[in-house]
This record gives C-alpha cells, sequence and structure tokens, in this order.
C-alpha cells in the first residue's frame, strides 16, 4: 500500500530519466533499482518456466514416437 506521500516507482525512474533540473536522492535511485532488479527476475523466471515447459513437452512428444514405433516393429514382427 502506498501513503500519499509515496511516489510510484515509475514516477521515480521518469523522474531520474529526464527531470536532470530536480536532484534525485539515493532513496529515489535504490527504489527504482530495486524495481529493476525485481522485473529483471520476474522476467528470467518466466524465461525459465517457458523453457522447462518446452523440454517436458519434447520429452512427451519423443516418448509418444518411441511407442508408436515399438508398437509398428511388433506389428510387423508378428505380421511376417
Amino acid at each position: 500500500m502506498q501513503t500519499k506521500d509515496e511516489v510510484p516507482p515509475w514516477i521515480l525512474l521518469h523522474n531520474l530519466l529526464f527531470n536532470e533540473r530536480r536532484k534525485t536522492s539515493y532513496v529515489e535511485v535504490v527504489v527504482v533499482l530495486k524495481v529493476v532488479v525485481v522485473v529483471v527476475v520476474a522476467v528470467v523466471e518466466v524465461v525459465l518456466v517457458v523453457m522447462v515447459v518446452i523440454v517436458v513437452v519434447v520429452i512427451i512428444i519423443e516418448a509418444v514416437v518411441v511407442v508408436i514405433v515399438v508398437v509398428i516393429i511388433v506389428v510387423v514382427v508378428l505380421v511376417v
């Protein structure tokens, strides 16, 4: 929850980047850096989860292909 005195981090980031007339405090810089770190960590986590999902899907597809090939081989051997 924000109090009335707190400024949202995106406004702090905007002020830090585009407002050169006003001096920024170290607290503002730390808050902005915290937000940047949290966003970067969240993006990395999402990328890792997507990679794990892709690996699991590929393993499942490989297992299905192996089962199909084994069934085809068994059917061919039994028929011939």
